[in-house]
């Protein structure tokens, strides 16, 4: 089939994103060489590579998903060289691993489409629509946890200073992650060459995660209730456990997590659960994408609580939420998408966890070893826990409560 032919306009734009790409990767190595270790740089596209490879399998796709992250952290890091430190504050960090959840969701779309007979231009099409959801929600929350950050200490000059600047970091790193996943990538992906060995491993690679999945149990109500119960069960043993902070008191644990910075946890769920409204059009849906969220990131802060420190676990509280929301959001979107061909709420749990499972978890596998040896690699294991246990059993459980009753139209089949 032959490649639609480039327009200059597009060529262009991806030759100056990457031009500028690696000319800020000439001044770090020239300037702050220690920015590619501490900010996350090599450790997050190494791992894009890994996890890629394993949702791919094939080298040309992979080198384009390892390629999104590091030009978007290289290029974010090259401009704002003269206003911070490197490894300040984690945001570049967890804006690459979304950035390379995008491009890894993307090209795995991509493969599927032109696999099923689709030329490259209608695959980057459906690759982005079906990516730009969950991506863009996923930034905007992240940036926003940030931006709440400012209430906390604020009074403090020298923590003022420092939250300002990572605010700064966090929205300048969005919008270049944003330019590479939503820009770069499907005007790379509209020049791949999808030859058939690439097309045929990234399907076996795809079936073999389908053979491999957990049994999808969800389409009935009482194991999803199940579920549900004993998850609520381990969120008490929790709620109830007691931790000293540094003032000598006992306090819940919980709650002491949540308002550490309370203005940012309860901020930042609120704007999860606004984004899964506006986006997914289910209140239903969108509760459970908050709870599954919030329980994630809450458990892995308390875990990271009795690993490292109390202050440790409840900085990373908020900003993990933000960071698991797109995880969460892409299972979310297929579920959705079902729904709203009328399937009843078990079957499309279950055709969302077949279609989407391999790349929750792949994604997972490369956030974990990111994160590798800190304690905050306990939070990608929670979220991928949280995104492909804990959410689809909410999302049956709260339907099986609260039906959502159908119409005469949709009971007969007519639109």
């Amino acid at each position: 089939m032959a490649a639609r032919p480039w327009r200059p306009s597009a060529l262009s734009m991806l030759a100056a994103i990457w031009v500028s790409t690696f000319l800020a990767f000439a001044l770090l190595i020239w300037f702050r060489p220690a920015s590619l270790i501490a900010d996350g740089i090599l450790s997050c596209t190494i791992a894009t590579a890994l996890g890629a490879g394993a949702l791919l399998r094939a080298p040309r796709l992979t080198l384009v998903a390892a390629a999104m992250p590091f030009g978007a952290m290289t290029l974010t890091r090259g401009l704002l060289l003269p206003f911070s430190r490197p490894g300040s504050g984690g945001s570049l960090l967890i804006e690459g691993l979304i950035g390379a959840g995008i491009a890894m969701w993307q090209l795995r779309v991509a493969a599927s489409e032109i696999s099923a007979g689709a030329n490259a231009d209608a695959a980057s099409r459906t690759a982005l629509r079906l990516a730009i959801g969950p991506g863009a929600a996923a930034l905007l929350i992240f940036v926003l946890c940030r931006l709440l950050s400012l209430f906390h200490d604020f009074e403090n000059s020298l923590a003022r200073d420092a939250l300002l600047t990572e605010a700064f970091v966090a929205s300048v790193g969005a919008a270049v992650t944003a330019l590479f996943c939503f820009v770069a990538l499907p005007l790379m992906v509209r020049r791949l060459r999808f030859d058939e060995a690439s097309i045929a491993q990234a399907n076996r690679a795809r079936e073999w995660f389908q053979r491999s999945a957990l049994p999808q149990v969800f389409a009935q109500p009482r194991r999803a209730l199940s579920a549900s119960g004993i998850a609520a069960v381990l969120f008490a043993l929790m709620v109830f456990d007691h931790v000293r902070t540094s003032d000598g008191r006992l306090h819940l644990a919980v709650l002491a997590l949540w308002n550490f910075s309370a203005a940012t946890f309860y901020g930042t769920a609120i704007a999860v659960f606004a984004a899964a409204i506006l986006w997914l059009k289910s209140w239903r849906i969108a509760l459970a994408v908050t709870l599954a969220v919030v329980y994630a990131a809450t458990g892995g802060a308390w875990l990271i609580l009795h690993a490292a420190t109390v202050v440790r676990g409840a900085e990373l509280a908020a900003p993990g939420m933000a960071a698991l929301a797109g995880m969460v959001f892409l299972l979310a979107g297929g579920i959705a998408a079902h729904r709203n061909a009328h399937e009843p709420m078990g079957e499309s749990v279950d055709a969302a966890l077949s279609e989407r499972a391999d790349a929750v978890l792949c994604i997972g596998f490369a956030a974990l070893l990111a994160c590798l040896p800190a304690p905050a690699a306990i939070l990608p294991v929670m979220g991928v826990a949280g995104t492909l246990v804990l959410f689809p059993a909410l999302c049956v459980a709260i339907e099986t409560v609260l039906p959502r009753y159908r119409t005469a139209d949709e009971v007969f089949g007519r639109r």
